[in-house]
């Protein structure tokens, strides 16, 4: 029996976060431990802490979620946080991004597309919306970084996922695309983080020079 995905939710809008708390209680190996309207409540109850993600809305009252993320990987490092908003201009990803965020959804996307990304990140993944991952690439691709040492060493099958990685694509998707199962694509993912000597998604494509 697979151990249950603990989940935690952080949003003020009380019709959006029930049904989405809804939907997410139905997947049979999903937990929703704790759900709160604000910070504040968050972190009083500190249940928050005993989840393995977190989805986290930008736009609260009182404590800003960006900010939260760093109180949230203080409190425990091991936290995987996704963003979930409707903000998707390039300073709340990037903030988010740099305080710890390992994911960010527009709040559009589809419950299927929720759990993909719960999924994803619990994989060892960053789930991105595909604009939210068009606005990251472009961001490199207007930066002056070049290739680091590693990208040599990418096969042509690494070098084809982080390319789809940079389209928005699923795991599920690029196995679709290169003909490969999603169990695949993760080794590939996690030999590709090795060679580039980063963590997740986001590290990765930083020093690709698509």
């Amino acid at each position: 029996m697979n151990v249950p995905i603990k989940i935690a939710l952080v949003e003020d809008n009380t019709d959006f976060r029930n049904g989405l708390m809804k939907c997410l209680s139905a997947v049979s190996d999903f937990d929703i431990i704790a759900d709160y309207s604000d910070c504040e409540a968050a972190e009083k109850e500190m249940v928050i802490q005993n989840s393995n993600v977190v989805l986290l809305d930008i736009s609260l009252p009182g404590c800003s979620g960006v900010v939260f993320i760093k109180w949230l990987i203080k409190l425990n490092p091991n936290l995987l946080i996704i963003m979930l908003s409707v903000n998707h201009d390039n300073s709340h990803i990037f903030d988010s991004i740099r305080n710890g965020a390992v994911g960010y959804l527009i709040k559009s996307a589809s419950t299927e597309e929720i759990i993909r990304a719960i999924r994803e990140a619990v994989d060892g993944g960053s789930p991105m919306s595909p604009s939210v991952a068009r606005q990251v690439t472009r961001e490199f691709q207007n930066t002056n970084i070049k290739p680091n040492n590693g990208m040599e060493n990418l096969t042509k099958i690494e070098n084809e996922i982080l390319i789809h990685l940079a389209e928005g694509l699923t795991y599920k998707e690029i196995g679709e695309k290169i003909f490969l199962s999603h169990h695949a694509v993760n080794y590939h993912l996690r030999k590709i983080y090795q060679k580039l000597q980063v963590n997740n998604k986001i590290e990765a494509l930083s020093k690709y020079n698509l």
